[in-house]
């Protein structure tokens, strides 16, 4: 992350001082004002968006009526792909971590799902909470 956030500020530093030496008045100022709204929008319309299908980690299965939900779905949505070998996919659409219940009948299975990212790579880690 820190070495895109340079090679960001670097980018518009070259773009300052290109619309400093090649361009005056009102064509600088559009310039900039270009840049800058540029900058804005990938900021505010860009997300880590990162999806894994994985085995949950306590080996676990499920009958075919087992439902997923996620405690916050503003972090994105889980499903279960085969409930035999417990495989779910899981979607994050921002960083953070919410709680992933599974309810299968009379068991409940909890999990802590966090977004994070490890040497400029999203990941998305799973750790087994409660079982009822």
């Amino acid at each position: 992350m820190e070495s895109h956030l340079l090679g960001g500020l670097f980018c518009f530093g070259q773009t300052l001082l290109y619309l400093y030496v090649f361009f005056d008045g009102i064509k600088r100022w559009v310039g900039l004002g270009v840049s800058v709204l540029a900058i804005a929008g990938i900021l505010l319309f860009s997300s880590p968006d990162t999806s894994v299908s994985m085995p949950l980690p306590d080996d676990v299965s499920f009958s075919d009526t087992a439902v997923v939900a996620l405690a916050d779905d503003s972090y994105g949505e889980a499903k279960i792909l085969n409930p035999e070998d417990g495989y779910v996919n899981i979607h994050m659409k921002k960083y953070g971590s919410t709680v992933m219940t599974i309810t299968d009948g009379d068991k409940i299975y909890q999990y802590d799902i966090e977004l994070k990212m490890i040497d400029n790579i999203n990941q998305i880690e799973v750790i087994p909470k409660n079982h009822s």
